[in-house]
């Protein structure tokens, strides 16, 4: 996704309000990134209750460890970064996952 300067302002406000533990922030990050961070997910995951998880665990993560600390505009590439390792966990963990499907996601 690209974003232009006014959308990089607009996400370094929103980042100022995250950082500040504003939950109406977070809503407004997980409204403007939640369906298209699920659909990504899916695409990996190829299983919607495990895809959905893995996004709430995302931003669950993102809440409590506090790691939009270390973000930057644009934030997309940084939240799929972020479900990216938490995918990875869930196909490395899954009992289900051939080796062959594991080397889809390496």
């Amino acid at each position: 996704m690209k974003s232009n300067r006014k959308e990089q302002e607009a996400e370094y406000a929103l980042l100022e309000s995250l950082r500040a533990r504003n939950v109406n922030a977070f809503l407004e990050l997980y409204q403007m990134y939640g369906d298209d961070l699920l659909i990504y997910c899916f695409g990996k995951l190829e299983d919607r209750t495990i895809a959905t998880k893995a996004v709430e665990d995302l931003f669950e993560k993102l809440w409590r460890n506090r790691s939009l600390m270390k973000a930057v505009p644009p934030l997309y590439p940084f939240l799929k970064a972020e479900l990216d390792k938490i995918c990875k966990n869930v196909t490395d963990s899954s009992p289900r996952a051939s080796p062959a499907r594991k080397d889809l996601f390496s």
